[in-house]
């Protein structure tokens, strides 16, 4: 197979792998680890690495940690929490933007808000959810691994050096605000709007509106296929 047409193959074995492994090992919140496993291969960069998912873990545990310290100052202090909450938000954008370190961002940014809206309802929930990301990671970044042994690509070469946009902040700022309607949705109900909110902090970093545009049909019209599949896949079993 030509190395060039293994992206589709690589993706899909990750994906169909990592949903296999969440459901049938019973994971809490068992759509976390396809979830991230999206992000992670879509990047279309290779995996971390075991070394890469020590730090991975040990800063989305930090993250985590945070969200759950933000949780009772919710409850207790709405406003100051939320304050909080949007400034964590544009430290996790301003690294996504910046720093070029998108995924990192991005989990940050799923830690902050959505274990933050778990505690606020009760620690058992918000622990759940620490549990279950921590699992989603590690699943992902294995299964990623898999899928780039069985399925390899061309190695990158070195990667220039890029200057930094000055506008960067700005776009970080754009993105923040971007965040705060699925936020307000996630404390409504934080397990039914989770998937909104991991969707959100994707299409937040898009460079521009023609570009998040065009991502935000393909995530509907998949969105809708996969649902069609799942209806026919649901009643040729019954």
């Amino acid at each position: 197979m030509p190395i060039d047409t293994r992206v589709p193959y690589r993706l899909a074995l990750a994906l169909g792998v990592s949903t296999a492994v969440a459901y049938g090992s019973g994971f809490t919140l068992p759509y976390f680890a396809p979830l991230l496993t999206y992000m992670l291969m879509s990047a279309g960069n290779p995996p971390p690495g075991l070394k890469g998912l020590i730090a991975v873990v040990l800063l989305l545990s930090v993250t985590l940690g945070m969200g759950l310290i933000l949780g009772p100052i919710l409850r207790y202090y709405p406003l100051a929490g939320l304050a909080l909450v949007v400034v964590g938000l544009l430290v996790a954008n301003l690294l996504a933007l910046a720093k070029g370190k998108a995924l990192i961002g991005t989990l940050m940014t799923v830690g902050v808000a959505l274990v933050s809206a778990a505690a606020q309802y009760s620690d058992a929930l918000a622990t759940a959810m620490v549990g279950a990301m921590i699992q989603g990671v590690v699943t992902a970044v294995l299964v990623a691994m898999l899928a780039w042994a069985v399925c390899p690509s061309r190695c990158a070469g070195p990667v220039a050096t890029e200057q930094v946009d000055p506008l960067v902040q700005t776009y970080s700022l754009r993105a923040t605000l971007m965040l705060i309607p699925p936020y307000l949705l996630v404390l409504i109900n934080p397990g039914f709007y989770t998937p909104v909110m991991m969707k959100s902090a994707q299409m937040a970093l898009m460079p521009d509106v023609g570009t998040g545009k065009k991502t935000a049909s393909v995530f509907l019209s998949a969105t809708f296929l996969g649902g069609l599949l799942a209806l026919i896949g649901w009643f040729g079993l019954k």
